[in-house]
């Protein structure tokens, strides 16, 4: 009669609910700050990254090649320090900026990772990002043009 009673006892279920329930709630909210924790980062970086292949394209005509990458090389990692993106112990460059100069036009790649241990519970602890930036010179000094490529993936 007993074991019946203890059968048919429904209390103490929502204890067991709110574990599972807390379960999923801290993995999706894991999983949310480190893509809003993804987001900022790779703003901040495309932000450095573009404002260094200016750097590189201001510089009068004539500048050697190695001179303008060294400008953009000092711009980027000067505009990453004041973001504060470099001082953020969940964010690392993978691969340093490399630029590439063509006359009149530069370019720049950087790839980096943020870690966030929250989403682990879900299985995404990492998130990868890459970020590329191109600036050409005009003839005019010093003026240039940044053209953004909206059918390249973000």
């Amino acid at each position: 009669m007993r074991q019946l009673k203890f059968d048919r006892n429904e209390d103490g279920n929502i204890a067991v609910v709110s574990a599972l329930a807390m379960t999923a709630l801290m993995g999706v909210t894991g999983l949310a700050l480190l893509y809003n924790q993804a987001n900022w980062a790779r703003t901040e970086l495309q932000a450095s990254l573009d404002t260094a292949v200016i750097a590189g394209t201001t510089l009068p005509d004539g500048t050697p090649d190695q001179q303008r990458i060294a400008a953009a090389a000092i711009s980027f990692k000067t505009n990453l320090q004041s973001s504060g993106l470099a001082d953020n112990a969940d964010f690392t460059i993978t691969v340093a900026p490399q630029f590439l100069v063509n006359m009149t036009h530069m370019s720049g790649t950087t790839t980096g990772t943020v870690t966030n241990s929250l989403g682990v519970a879900l299985g995404i602890s990492k998130m990868a990002l890459e970020t590329t930036a191109a600036a050409e010179k005009i003839k005019s000094d010093p003026l240039c043009v940044l053209a953004l490529n909206s059918t390249q993936p973000a």
